[in-house]
């Protein structure tokens, strides 16, 4: 008796077996007719394979659909916490066991409603849930140049190195006559850093290049030397702080000699404000929690999966021996053997021979794996004494078929040390 059908009875629809297997792809398919697509592939393979027996499940009422939510999906999916899984997972059963009634069962006593639908899960799962937004900031000001100083080199406009050695290092030296070469920093800056490369005729003299940063009254607020030494060098990264309150900065580069020219490369970066100068671009976002664990969780059942599976044997050794076999005939295995040795104890003179190695034989015989009474695979032909015969899996008999007159031995092979 059942309530929905008014007191009365219900059974299975016609043209359904007692039993239905309710596959993957079944669910999915219903799903996403429902206008779940979004957790059709999700929910799939949680609630099926099912098996339904038609008798008992259509003779009383479908199962009360319990909502379920993105808490649910993730508990159900959670290898770490079986038992919180399991009861996750029959929840989400039930609540498609609440609308499946309808599509194989009937009421026989009255009218069978119509079915109600799939509630929608209130928080479907999210693999990305709740995280900040990355810096989205960039390098304010990156500029890379190539000049050559010497004593004809004169003032270099971009990027502001001026090749004068006279005026380097001067401190509280005024910008005011210099014009045009000065240039405006990026508002809100804190950092940067430079790039160097130095190509020149002769190691022993000295190259000396510096930033000087000057504030709004064109007074000088701090210097940072880039690079003093006599050696050649090749991408040099020196990165530095602003100084408080500075508001332009020029590049300085010296040169002792009066007759030697040199050549440097540089790349100069003001790094954004909440950025790193020697790392101005900040990952988009922290690691997602939610992600970690499943893959934590993927990685723990890939390592039970390793650890349960067999390693390949490196040798055999020989288990029960079944002597004295003729003709037509099975012998049943141990439940670990892998392989059988089959050794012709007696080989009438008349069967035939050929030449090589090992000598093939002619007519003696046939071997089968056979599981269930059945044949796991085609027999197979014996055409040399000793002859190995690997087993697929599952195989519990061989069955034999000798040639009149052939005496053989078949030995069970197991895992050798």
């Amino acid at each position: 008796m059942t309530v929905i059908c008014g007191g009365g009875t219900s059974a299975s629809k016609p043209g359904f077996n007692t039993n239905v297997v309710i596959t993957a792809a079944a669910v999915e398919g219903a799903l996403a007719l429902a206008g779940l697509e979004v957790v059709a592939a999700i929910l799939a393979p949680i609630i099926a394979p099912t098996v339904l027996e038609l008798t008992t499940f259509c003779t009383t009422d479908p199962p009360a659909d319990p909502g379920i939510d993105g808490t649910d999906i993730i508990a159900a999916t959670n290898f770490t916490d079986p038992l919180n899984a399991i009861a996750a997972q029959d929840k989400i059963r039930q609540w498609f066991m609440a609308n499946y009634w309808y599509t194989v069962c009937e009421c026989t006593s009255a009218s069978t409603p119509a079915a109600p639908g799939f509630s929608s899960p209130t928080t479907p799962p999210s693999s990305n849930p709740g995280l900040p937004p990355g810096v989205t900031g960039q390098l304010c000001w990156d500029i890379t140049d190539t000049v050559t100083l010497g004593t004809s080199s004169g003032v270099i406009e971009l990027p502001q190195f001026i090749p004068d050695g006279a005026q380097h290092g001067i401190v509280n030296q005024p910008v005011t006559g210099h014009t045009g070469i000065a240039r405006a920093m990026p508002a809100g800056v804190n950092s940067g850093f430079t790039v160097l490369t130095i190509d020149h005729t002769d190691p022993t003299h000295s190259e000396d290049i510096t930033i000087s940063f000057y504030n709004a009254s064109n007074t000088l607020v701090g210097i940072t030397q880039i690079w003093d030494g006599p050696s050649t060098v090749t991408d040099f990264r020196n990165s530095f702080t602003v100084p408080s309150g500075a508001t332009q900065w020029i590049v300085w580069a010296s040169n002792p000699s009066t007759t030697e020219q040199f050549t440097f490369t540089m790349r100069f970066a003001f790094a954004c404000s909440g950025q790193s100068s020697n790392n101005p671009t900040t990952p988009c976002c922290p690691p997602d929690p939610l992600v970690e664990s499943k893959l934590d969780q993927i990685m723990q059942l890939l390592v039970s999966v390793f650890q349960s599976l067999p390693s390949a044997p490196s040798s055999y050794s020989d288990g029960t021996a079944h002597t004295g076999l003729s003709g037509n005939g099975t012998v049943t295995l141990a439940a670990d053997v892998l392989a059988v040795r089959v050794n012709i104890t007696t080989d009438p003179a008349n069967l035939g021979t050929s030449s090589g190695t090992p000598t093939p034989l002619f007519d003696r015989g046939f071997i089968v794996p056979i599981v269930n009474a059945a044949p796991i695979r085609a027999d197979t032909r014996l055409i040399y004494n000793p002859q190995m015969f690997p087993l697929p899996a599952l195989t519990e008999q061989i069955g034999y078929s000798l040639h009149p007159g052939v005496v053989a031995t078949i030995t069970e092979l197991l895992r050798g040390p």
